[in-house]
């Protein structure tokens, strides 16, 4: 079955917010809703430089959404992308959509002149990790993301 990636806009904001609170929720994330709707409207924004949301759609269904923000590193050379969030409903994981969404931001981060298109993943989870292998990512083994959070 085919997917498509539509670029959520401001008419979407009341679904996204319980999409990703879902999201939220599955992977333990503590965030104040209130932070956690500004930086969807942020996204939503037109023109913005930080990325997009995008809904993963199948003809008027929406399955889930991905996120993606945008950066700049001089070792990719230039711009780079980064799955920010990536969340299917769950009736419909373990069907190749994950796949199919993948492959999609693909073309959407090429698009948008990026040069490389990073995520981060939980390393106990061997069945997403397997997805994202096919879908032509690489772990760097060299290198380990480590985060300083700035604020609560």
């Amino acid at each position: 079955m085919k997917l498509d990636l539509r670029r959520a806009e401001h008419k979407d904001y009341e679904s996204l917010q319980l999409l990703v609170e879902a999201y939220h929720q599955f992977e333990g994330v503590k965030l104040p809703d209130e932070k956690r709707n500004e930086a969807i409207r942020c996204l939503l924004q037109k023109d913005n430089h930080f990325g997009g949301i995008w809904l993963i759609k199948q003809d008027d269904l929406t399955l889930g959404y991905i996120a993606i923000t945008l950066g700049f590193s001089l070792e990719m050379g230039g711009k780079d992308a980064f799955v920010d969030e990536f969340f299917l409903l769950e009736s419909y994981r373990g069907h190749g959509f994950g796949k199919q969404v993948l492959l999609l931001a693909k073309e959407i981060v090429t698009g948008l002149g990026a040069q490389a298109l990073h995520l981060e993943i939980d390393k106990r989870n061997s069945k997403l990790k397997q997805l994202y292998n096919d879908a032509g990512f690489t772990a760097r083994e060299k290198y380990h993301l480590m985060t300083l959070k700035l604020s609560d």
